[in-house]
């Protein structure tokens, strides 16, 4: 098991790192943290596992450090093993960070503009950046809805 939590960095408690992921109070004291702080956007990220030792590491660190540094609003997305990975950023402030399970195209388009409704990004003006296998016809799905589309 791994989960992921963001954090404000100034209620971000290193000793109680665990406490901020979304686990059951009965298996915190199970599980290995590691924390990372992303200063840009004055927040912590936090990963927690199973193992005795857990790297500072997830895919949506990555995403949002490819996110910095920011210009208007911007999603950024990577699709792989079936999930898909998302982090929205708009105004130098995180607005979204999510993991999802993914089958077909349909899936993420569904789930890309479940991000923009839920964050309020102006779908007009916003970017999208996603890396994926190239994947035509996902980039004819999404270019109906999104005009900036950057897939890689």
């Amino acid at each position: 098991m791994e989960s992921f939590a963001f954090v404000p960095t100034e209620v971000f408690d290193h000793t109680k790192a665990a406490m901020y992921l979304p686990i059951r109070k009965a298996k915190r004291h199970r599980i290995a943290t590691a924390s990372k702080q992303f200063e840009y956007y004055g927040v912590v990220g936090i990963v927690g596992g199973d193992s005795r030792t857990v790297e500072a590491r997830h895919e949506l660190f990555d995403l949002l450090e490819h996110s910095i540094p920011n210009s208007g609003e911007t999603i950024t997305a990577k699709i792989t093993n079936g999930r898909l990975y998302a982090v929205a950023v708009g105004d130098n402030r995180l607005l979204l960070a999510n993991t999802e399970k993914v089958q077909t195209n349909e899936d993420i388009v569904y789930r890309i503009l479940s991000i923009v409704e839920s964050t309020g990004i102006d779908i007009e003006q916003a970017t999208l950046k996603i890396s994926t296998d190239g994947n035509a016809t996902l980039r004819n799905l999404l270019d109906r809805y999104i005009k900036t589309v950057e897939l890689s």
